[in-house]
C-alpha cells in the first residue's frame, strides 16, 4: 500500500507540472487573443457589421485552434512517454512481490500493445476515449470563446467589457475571465487522463499475475463520495471498475497478493506522518501536507528518479 500511495503522491507532482505548462499555454492564448481583438477597431462591438463579426470570429477560432492543437500534440507525446515510465516501474514492482515468479510478469502485454489498448478503453470518469476527451476540451474551449464574443456583439457591449469577460480583470488577478475557467477545465481533463493511463498500465501488468485487485482511495477533504464508497473494495481484473471514477479522480488500484487484501487506511495526513523520514524529507521538506494536491511539481525525469523512494 505504501508504494501505491507514494506513487500517487509523486503522480500528483507530475500533474502539477503539466498544469503549470497548460497555464503557460493559456497565457500565450491570452496574448494572441488580445492581438486579434486589437484589430477590431470599435469601442462598441455593436458597431461591427455581421460580416466583420464573422471575420473576427474566424480569426479568433484559427488562433485558438493553432494553440490548442500544439498543446494536444505535445501532451499526447508526453503521455506515451509517461506510460513507458510507469510500465517499467510496475513491472519491476510486481516482479518483486513475495511469492510471484518474475517470469510470470514477463507475460504482461508488450508496451506498445498495452498503450494501444489503453487508448481504446473508455474512461470510467465520463465514458470518453482519452484522446477524444482532450481534443474535445480544446474544441469546446474555442467554441466558448467565439460564443462569448458573439454574445457581447449581440448585446452591443463595449470592447473593454468583452476583454474583462474573456481575459479577466486585474482586480481578480485574471481569475474571473473565461480563459481562467478554460485553464481549470483543461487541467482537470489532463489530470484525469494521467490517472486513467496510470491505473490501466498498472492493471495491464498486474492482471497477468494476480486475479483480484483492491480499490485505493485518497482519504482527505477532497475525496468524493463515489471514491469513499469504493475504498478498499475488491474486484476481479476485467470485471470491476478502474480509476478514474470521475474527472479529477486520484484513486488507485493494488493487486491482492498472497498476503490478502489491505486493511483500511487512516486519513492521508495520518498515513503521511507514519512514513519514513527520508520520504517525508523528500516529499514535504519535512512538514507533512494535509492533501495530495500540495505535491511539488515534477518533470518526468524527476518522477522516474523517485522509483527507489516509491518502492522502499
Amino acid at each position: 500500500m505504501n508504494s501505491i500511495l507514494r506513487h500517487q503522491f509523486y503522480l500528483e507532482g507530475l500533474k502539477a507540472k503539466k498544469n503549470s505548462e497548460y497555464f503557460a499555454t493559456i497565457a500565450r492564448l491570452n496574448v494572441a487573443l488580445r492581438r486579434d481583438l486589437a484589430f477590431a477597431d470599435f469601442d462598441n462591438l455593436g458597431d461591427m457589421t455581421k460580416r466583420q463579426l464573422t471575420e473576427l470570429l474566424a480569426t479568433l477560432k484559427a488562433t485558438a485552434k493553432t494553440i490548442f492543437d500544439a498543446y494536444l500534440n505535445d501532451i499526447i507525446a508526453w503521455l506515451e512517454e509517461y506510460m513507458h515510465v510507469d510500465y517499467e516501474l510496475w513491472k519491476f514492482a510486481f516482479g518483486m512481490v513475495e511469492g510471484v515468479d518474475p517470469e510470470d510478469v514477463e507475460e504482461a502485454p508488450e508496451e506498445e500493445k498495452l498503450w494501444a489498448s489503453i487508448g481504446a478503453m473508455p474512461m470510467g470518469a465520463n465514458g470518453y476515449l482519452w484522446r477524444i476527451f482532450l481534443s474535445a476540451n480544446g474544441i469546446l474551449a474555442t467554441n466558448k470563446i467565439t460564443q462569448l464574443v458573439t454574445q457581447h456583439w449581440a448585446n452591443k457591449s463595449k470592447k473593454q467589457e468583452l476583454l474583462d469577460a474573456l481575459l479577466g480583470t486585474k482586480d481578480a488577478s485574471l481569475n474571473d475571465g473565461l480563459l481562467a475557467l478554460i485553464a481549470r477545465q483543461g487541467n482537470a481533463a489532463s489530470n484525469t487522463v494521467i490517472q486513467h493511463i496510470n491505473a490501466n498500465t498498472n492493471a495491464g501488468i498486474a492482471s497477468k499475475v494476480f486475479d483480484k485487485y483492491q480499490w485505493i482511495s485518497v482519504l482527505d477533504n477532497g475525496t468524493t463520495e463515489i471514491c469513499r464508497s469504493r475504498a478498499w473494495l475488491i474486484y476481479e481484473y476485467g470485471k470491476g471498475p478502474v480509476p478514474p471514477a470521475h474527472v479529477g479522480c486520484r484513486s488507485s488500484i493494488v493487486p491482492v497478493t498472497g498476503r490478502g487484501p489491505l486493511a483500511d487506511m487512516p486519513s492521508f495526513q495520518v498515513w503521511a506522518n507514519a512514513q519514513s523520514e527520508e520520504f517525508k524529507a523528500d516529499a514535504f521538506d519535512g512538514k507533512v501536507s494535509p492533501r495530495y494536491e500540495n505535491s511539488k511539481p515534477l518533470t518526468l525525469e524527476e518522477f522516474r528518479g523517485k522509483r527507489s523512494l516509491i518502492l522502499s
